[in-house]
């Protein structure tokens, strides 16, 4: 039923369906820890049906399970709630318990939407409400509602240091909505006209992925890696560029 679940939330978008599943588990005797993974999954269904009040009560009573891991997940989703309801504050408040932790995913992704909120809340917080009620619509796959919004970000406020963020998820919306070149615009646009952004080799890496494996030009691709090598050849994304060019020359098998 878990597996079921899944499958419709994540593979077929049938929330409907996928709460159904995840919430038969509720009433299977001894299911163990599979029952705390569909508390989980329910609030983030609910998050994707718009309905927060109910994703902010799956959580909370997750946030008071006996393990750290599933209280872990819960209060991060009680973060995430609050950033995309503009309850900066608050999500920062919950942030902190993820200070100390270092190496796994859950505490990277906290770790990182930590330093987002602290970057942009004191220097453009109208632009960081914006992207906060785009990342909602996202992740509840109104991709035209969340890519317009974005797009009315970086024209409104060019100047915010979240200008590039917006981009790069303007980027990847077109990509979801099978506009392939406009993708590749936005990621140019990051990698050679926002002269301070951190995100240039990322951009970049993008850019020689899709050449490979949508756009299927591989010698556009193998120079779109080089280009990052000779760009960022410290960046992390070096040795996979590195990797792909090999692979793509056939130098391995």
């Amino acid at each position: 039923m878990f597996r079921i679940g899944v499958i419709q939330f994540e593979k077929l978008f049938d929330l409907d369906g996928a709460l159904s599943a995840f919430n038969t588990i509720k009433i299977i005797p001894s299911v163990g820890n599979t029952l705390y993974d569909a508390e989980i999954k329910i609030g983030e269904v609910q998050t994707a049906r718009n309905d927060l009040a109910g994703a902010y009560f799956e959580f909370e009573k997750a946030a008071k399970l006996p393990t750290i891991l599933y209280q872990d997940q819960a209060i991060f989703k009680l973060a995430e709630l609050n950033y995309f309801e503009a309850h900066f504050d608050t999500s920062l408040s919950l942030l902190k318990r993820f200070g100390a932790n270092f190496g796994t995913d859950l505490a990277n992704d906290a770790l990182q939407l930590q330093y987002f909120i602290q970057e942009n809340k004191s220097t453009s917080l109208p632009a960081l409400e914006e992207f906060a009620h785009a990342d909602l619509q996202m992740r509840q796959r109104k991709y035209p509602e969340s890519l317009s919004r974005l797009q009315n970000i970086v024209q409104r406020y060019p100047s915010s240091l979240l200008v590039d963020d917006a981009l790069m998820k303007i980027g990847e919306l077109h990509l979801k909505l099978k506009q392939t070149n406009d993708a590749v615009a936005a990621f140019r646009f990051v990698a050679d006209s926002i002269q301070l952004s951190i995100l240039k080799d990322k951009a970049l890496f993008r850019i020689a992925e899709i050449s490979e494996n949508v756009l299927h030009t591989k010698d556009q691709a193998i120079a779109a890696y080089e280009k990052l090598l000779e760009r960022f050849p410290n960046s992390l994304y070096a040795e996979q560029a590195r990797k792909r060019i090999r692979l793509l020359r056939g130098d391995i098998l």
